[in-house]
């Protein structure tokens, strides 16, 4: 019986040791972000400062200030929530200098506006509603020519029309690969949702991560460039949720 005992431990061991380092190739950590970081309730009508990717309702005399990073490119979208007319204004500070503001009048459900700040150079937007009520998202990209990397922020989030919504993301496979998520919504108080990663195609899958987090909740992945991951797409199944991923050259 002892010796049974010891043969099954040095078996135990052997594998272990045998095992192959390459396997388990994803690094995760989950951390949460202060409270006071995410607003509550289906629209905010107060005054809040954030830090892109951005995204929330606001409705008549909410004030709301995004801070970006200047060396990447902000994408701004405004989208009406009701039937009726909204009214907002906009302005931007680039350097020392501030525009604007700028009128936007969305006319119908959904109407869309995409104004267009610059390349870079911004260091933060800031959004003002004066009637109805709009989304408001905040996202930035960076150079896909920088020799140090790519960085890319993105807002995501379901609806009542959308229930299940989801985006792909083409990458430099020679490259490391970090993926960063924030559960930020107002709505449902989280996401629950999941990544997959591929080698070339969309049907040559590398892994398949699920992911159910609550509001203000954070979990990042780190894979190396020896994984070969060309792209990835994020599947939303409730809530709403921020992006960030980045390619170094070394993580």
């Amino acid at each position: 019986m002892i010796y049974a005992i010891i043969l099954f431990l040095l078996m135990g061991l052997s594998s272990a040791f045998c095992a192959d380092p390459s396997a388990d190739f994803r690094m995760k950590s989950t951390e949460r972000e202060s409270a006071s970081a995410i607003p509550k309730g289906r629209t905010f009508s107060g005054k809040e400062t954030g830090k892109a990717p951005w995204g929330g309702s606001y409705s008549a005399g909410a004030k709301v200030t995004v801070q970006l990073d200047t060396k990447m490119g902000p994408e701004i979208l405004i989208e009406n929530e009701l039937a009726g007319e909204s009214v907002c204004r906009l302005t931007y500070r680039k350097g020392a200098e501030e525009s604007g503001p700028d009128r936007i009048a969305l006319t119908g459900i959904n109407d869309t506006a995409k104004p267009f700040l610059g390349f870079t150079g911004v260091q933060s937007v800031t959004l003002e509603v004066d009637t109805g009520r709009v989304f408001f998202i905040v996202e930035q990209t960076g150079d896909m020519f920088s020799k140090s990397g790519y960085a890319e922020d993105r807002y995501l989030k379901t609806t009542e029309q959308y229930a299940t919504v989801g985006k792909g993301f083409l990458v430099d496979s020679s490259h490391n690969l970090l993926i960063r998520l924030t559960a930020d919504s107002k709505l449902t108080n989280g996401a629950r949702g999941y990544f997959r990663l591929f080698r070339g195609s969309y049907t040559d899958t590398i892994d398949s991560i699920p992911f159910n987090l609550r509001d203000g909740e954070s979990e990042t992945w780190e894979y190396p460039a020896a994984r070969g991951i060309a792209s990835w797409e994020i599947t939303l199944l409730n809530g709403g949720i921020r992006i960030s991923y980045r390619q170094p050259e070394k993580l």
